[in-house]
């Protein structure tokens, strides 16, 4: 499992209502100390603690972890995973990637079981040269498409949160998002935007911004959203098929006339 964060008992229900235990998980990866990411840890008994799961993370993150007030944990069950470091899982080969956001020791994951490539990355506030150059030509990418660039500017959040996303140790714009993806996703059998804002950002909007830009360069990838407060669908070969709708056209309808 890549972070916890969310409440303990919501995350315990959220594996449940999947058909999974806590227990059947072969550890927790964690990609930076941000409260949306690691809240299942800021508690007396961790959720890692409470079903005895190993947790992985950077030595930035286990510092920042540790300052924020993490609960009770078996030290014997920490390890950790610095970036372009690889640690293996069962059948499955977990590295870890440093990446631009404003959290110490903040990375992103790949994943692979040897055959195929799956990229896990969100809050990033710019991408490196380098970092494509990790992660390109994975088979599926989870990707943060977080904000409008024209929504965050004219929304009503404070300037200094204002400057903090729109800035390079933020997270990327719908726009940069796909500039990104067009340069990452030449092999890619699917990708699901992740981390949108909620305030300043659109479902329908960041698919569309995503989906055409990839068209423009030529690239013929499925492009889904992943919901931002439930389990997602789980995905198979037949994926293409299965578009998923999450918001009803009103929503859909209120989110578009914003950005005119």
């Amino acid at each position: 499992m890549v972070d916890a964060g969310v409440p303990l008992r919501r995350l315990e229900s959220n594996l449940k209502s999947i058909g999974a235990s806590p227990r059947d998980l072969g550890g927790i990866f964690l990609t930076h100390a941000h409260h949306d990411h690691v809240a299942s840890y800021l508690i007396k008994k961790p959720f890692a603690t409470r079903h005895g799961l190993n947790t992985y993370a950077s030595t930035g993150t286990w510092r920042e972890l540790l300052r924020r007030g993490c609960g009770e944990l078996d030290h014997s069950a920490c390890y950790r995973l610095e970036p372009s470091k690889t640690v293996q899982i069962g059948e499955l080969f977990i590295t870890a990637y440093a990446k631009q956001h404003d959290a110490a020791g903040a990375v992103c994951f790949e994943l692979t079981d040897g055959e195929e490539r799956l990229a896990v990355v969100t809050d990033l506030g710019c991408y490196t040269d380098q970092l494509l150059a990790a992660l390109q030509g994975c088979h599926y990418y989870i990707f943060e498409a977080n904000h409008d660039v024209q929504m965050e500017e004219r929304s009503p959040r404070p300037w200094s949160l204002k400057q903090r996303v729109l800035g390079p140790q933020g997270h990327l714009s719908n726009e940069q998002a796909a500039k990104a993806l067009t340069q990452l996703a030449g092999q890619a059998k699917g990708i699901w935007l992740a981390h949108l804002s909620e305030e300043c950002n659109c479902p329908d909007l960041a698919n569309r911004v995503i989906s055409s830009t990839l068209q423009q360069a030529g690239l013929d990838v499925p492009v889904y959203n992943l919901p931002a407060r439930t389990p997602s669908p789980f995905y198979g070969e037949d994926c293409r098929l299965e578009q998923l709708t999450l918001f009803e056209r009103a929503e859909v309808e209120n989110c578009s006339s914003a950005t005119n």
